[in-house]
């Protein structure tokens, strides 16, 4: 379960830093105590779950990048997670664009062994222009009323992703109580 935790919030921790997001002492360690409490709740040692970003760091570089390897299971749920648009615009564009990301997010050799196809347009336009694109909003936060309308307008995509993909329905997540038998 801790490589679980690694891959999914200490890399995304790793990727804003990466990416030069200000992200205030804060906030930096709110992200990590929900990350934690996460781990708590799944049953996770208190022992083994990192006190700071230092210390995830250091257990990822243990647990998670050591194991790296493509599973059957990671293809097909890459599929799934790439193909979520197809609906929408018969993948033509969700799916290059979501597997550009993906790539551009987690490197050539994961995106590889995912079987994620190489996008030369949209590889190279996220490649010369997402710190660009990051940097500028950030930037622009700063502005009066930007923090705002920025909020309304992540929630409102927030909102309609959902919408979509529940399919209007409600959205019931059960935790797992233990691990995969299999």
């Amino acid at each position: 379960m801790m490589v679980t935790w690694h891959s999914l919030g200490t890399t995304v921790m790793q990727k804003m830093l990466d990416w030069r997001v200000p992200i205030p002492s804060s906030e930096s360690t709110d992200f990590l105590h929900s990350w934690q409490l996460t781990a708590h709740m799944l049953g996770i040692r208190d022992e083994y779950i990192p006190a700071s970003w230092a210390q995830a760091n250091s257990q990822a570089e243990q647990v998670l990048t050591p194991i790296l390897a493509p599973t059957p299971e990671g293809i097909k749920l890459a599929d799934i997670l790439l193909n979520l648009g197809a609906e929408v615009d018969g993948a033509i564009l969700s799916k290059p664009i979501l597997g550009a990301f993906t790539r551009y997010v987690l490197g050539d050799q994961i995106a590889g062994w995912l079987k994620i196809p190489r996008e030369p347009v949209w590889d190279s336009l996220l490649r010369l222009s997402w710190r660009p694109f990051i940097a500028i909003r950030e930037g622009l936060l700063n502005l009066p009323l930007a923090p705002e309308t920025y909020w309304l307008f992540d929630e409102f995509l927030r909102k309609a992703t959902l919408l979509f993909l529940s399919e209007a329905q409600p959205i019931r997540i059960e935790i797992p109580e233990t691990n995969r038998p299999s």
